[in-house]
């Protein structure tokens, strides 16, 4: 509702924050219809989406305290942050060959003061130590930059930059693809020909998932469509409540030796009426040291 009335306040300039986290597809893209109507606003979203990055006109990217400006869309950002990240991680390379050149300095000058005996020239070597060694304490207080650059970039690197962005890069994400042929053989989830409905409505048909250790789908549709009832008919292995969806047709397996995680969008019944606190406590105490162990290693 609030961007609605934003789309519609004629404001000369709108601030939105994440607007896009609870559209479905035919919503965002009238968002972004909306977006590219309005030549004469100022617009300043923040946002994590693709599609909405697509259509700015300039990107400002807050990354190791600091707010650097790129001109043009995502595609335009992506070029300009490799070239940034190329020059960037030249410089720390620099730096880090810097730092071990200083300790080496300071053996030498320390041992080069300690062999003299003319007052002077003791006092030469004692100065060049203290300033190497002050040098070294500012490069080594300098945090490592975070390096990103994506896929496609960074097969467009010389062989050097590629090497070094293997050595810099940010390790706090990994993905691990897999092809075709070394897809895994454990199936977690199997639908065949499910239909879901609540009461006689039925809210979608024909639903067919084959879901193997190591894979991720998405689930599209608009909201109402059904895609949280999906999920709980999968969960509840494709059993009915009073009350709640039924399985009109066809037959869903979920793998009984599977561990589950589940995050949903809506809060639990049993918390609404809890302070914060209090329903983090709850959570925490039904989790076994076992749970903790195996989850966090």
């Amino acid at each position: 509702m609030e961007i609605v009335k934003i789309m519609h306040s004629e404001a000369h300039l709108a601030l939105i924050d994440e607007p896009t986290n609870h559209m479905d597809y035919v919503a965002k893209q009238q968002f972004i219809d909306w977006m590219n109507s309005q030549p004469h606003q100022a617009m300043l979203i923040i946002t994590h989406d693709r599609d909405v990055l697509g259509q700015v006109d300039r990107i400002v990217e807050i990354k190791d305290g600091q707010a650097v400006s790129y001109r043009g869309n995502y595609d335009a950002y992506l070029k300009q942050n490799a070239q940034a990240t190329t020059a960037g991680m030249n410089n720390f390379e620099q730096i880090e060959k810097r730092i071990v050149n200083l300790k080496q300095k300071v053996l030498d000058y320390q041992r080069l003061k300690e062999k003299s005996r003319n007052p002077g020239t003791i006092q030469k070597f004692k100065r060049l130590e203290n300033e190497a060694r002050a040098e070294l304490a500012e490069l080594s207080e300098m945090e490592k930059p975070t390096f990103w650059i994506d896929k496609e970039s960074v097969g467009q690197l010389d062989y050097k930059s590629a090497e070094r962005y293997g050595k810099f890069k940010s390790r706090n994400i990994r993905l691990s693809m897999k092809d075709a042929s070394s897809r895994s053989q454990h199936v977690l989830v199997r639908a065949e020909n499910v239909a879901v409905g609540i009461g006689e409505r039925i809210l979608f048909e024909d639903v067919n998932i084959d879901l193997r250790e190591g894979e991720a789908i998405e689930i599209r549709g608009r909201n109402g469509a059904g895609k949280t009832t999906l999920i709980r008919m999968i969960l509840a292995s494709g059993k009915s409540f009073d009350g709640g969806p039924v399985l009109y047709s066809g037959d869903i397996f979920l793998d009984p030796q599977v561990r589950i995680g589940v995050y949903e969008q809506e809060i639990d019944e049993r918390h609404r009426s809890n302070p914060l606190v209090k329903s983090q406590r709850k959570i925490v105490a039904q989790i076994s040291i076992g749970d903790f162990s195996r989850a966090f290693g």
